[in-house]
């Protein structure tokens, strides 16, 4: 009880613009009002294309079948269990799209793809990539359409003996050893400081790759390791490791994950807007057949996750997590893929406040 209330707090203090001692030293109402001036999230974000019961309820193809590429957040694994859905059980199909699903991960920067036009679409990993990419410097222009997953992976992964079996709070972040990936610091700090806790009492050490490898030794190299919680988990299990964990979003900023994101180019034709609806329309059709049927799609996710060694087992664990954490369908008591526009506001403020983006604010 005394975690949730704690959550609640701190939520509270985002949206509200509690104390955080900002890198540049402005203040988080500050940086929120430049925010909602230059770049709101009803500029790169929309609801819009999210189904409705009606809309799916009736479905015709399309006269002519069209073919696009879309790029996914990662390799080809079980991460993209929604579209292999869409895929094998004939959904876009019955659009009259074929979807081709181009593989991410390391090299692979599919909003560079986009703004290219390799790509027709693409999956963010981090939500926040679309509305940076609109105030770059080579600005790309794209607009979120929906998010897989409602609440944040980010998670602090530890193996540590002294904080395995109980519940952690950010409070047990004090004075260890937290091993990030490069530039992840900032993050610690946001979360630490937003709590009043002593981030000088932190060692960051910025130079972990995307496996847990620091946490598999012992005694482990880190107290705490930064990765996804339904991601480098999997990999300690198999090691044989009991794990604990402090998933960022429940104490912080939260931020929307595995969005999907297509050019304003694309939405400023008909065409164009009835190929997003139909995407749309079938991709929410995957995603809620994950929700219900988590099994049939393990089995699904072990066929089409080409680019990693899958069982249906590790499938089907990537799911349940999802389902205990309440990723897919949050806490919000709104539709699927449904995104917050006070939830992008509220995380672009705090990135503003830390100097991780410039905007012009005079």
């Amino acid at each position: 009880m005394i975690r949730k209330v704690l959550m609640l707090t701190v939520a509270l203090m985002l949206i509200a613009g509690g104390t955080i001692s900002a890198q540049s030293g402005q203040g988080y109402e500050e940086a929120l009002a430049c925010v909602l001036e230059q770049l709101p999230a009803e500029v790169y974000s929309t609801n819009e294309f999210i189904p409705t019961e009606e809309e799916l309820a009736s479905i015709e193809p399309l006269k002519e079948t069209v073919h696009i590429r879309v790029g996914m957040p990662w390799i080809l694994n079980d991460e993209e269990a929604p579209f292999y859905n869409a895929v094998e059980l004939g959904f876009y199909a019955e659009e009259g799209l074929v979807v081709e699903l181009v593989p991410g991960g390391p090299g692979r920067d599919h909003m560079q793809s986009l703004g290219a036009g390799a790509v027709d679409i693409t999956v963010q990993a981090a939500g926040s990539s679309i509305p940076i990419a609109r105030i770059s410097p080579t600005p790309i222009n794209t607009v979120a359409v929906g998010t897989l997953l409602k609440i944040g992976q980010y998670t602090y992964l530890t193996t540590n003996p002294d904080l395995l079996g109980r519940g952690l709070t950010p409070a047990d972040l004090v004075g260890s050893t937290i091993s990030t990936q490069q530039g992840g610091g900032v993050y610690t700090q946001i979360l630490m400081d937003q709590l009043g806790l002593d981030f000088s009492s932190v060692t960051i050490e910025d130079t972990a790759g995307f496996g847990p490898d620091v946490l598999m030794t012992d005694p482990p190299q880190a107290d705490f390791y930064t990765g996804w919680i339904a991601n480098q988990p999997r990999a300690l299990e198999a090691a044989g490791l009991p794990w604990n964990y402090i998933r960022y979003g429940e104490w912080g900023p939260n931020e929307y994950t595995d969005v999907i994101a297509v050019s304003d180019e694309m939405l400023g034709t008909e065409e164009g807007r009835e190929i997003v609806r139909r995407f749309m329309r079938a991709t929410y059709r995957g995603l809620q057949y994950l929700v219900d049927n988590p099994e049939e799609s393990a089995e699904i996710a072990s066929e089409y996750g080409v680019e990693a060694e899958l069982t249906v087992e590790q499938a089907l664990w990537r799911f349940n997590i999802q389902e205990e954490q309440n990723m897919i369908t949050g806490t919000d008591g709104m539709p699927l893929m449904y995104m917050d526009p006070e939830v992008w506001n509220s995380y672009m403020a705090v990135l503003l406040q830390y100097e991780q983006i410039e905007m012009d604010c005079e």
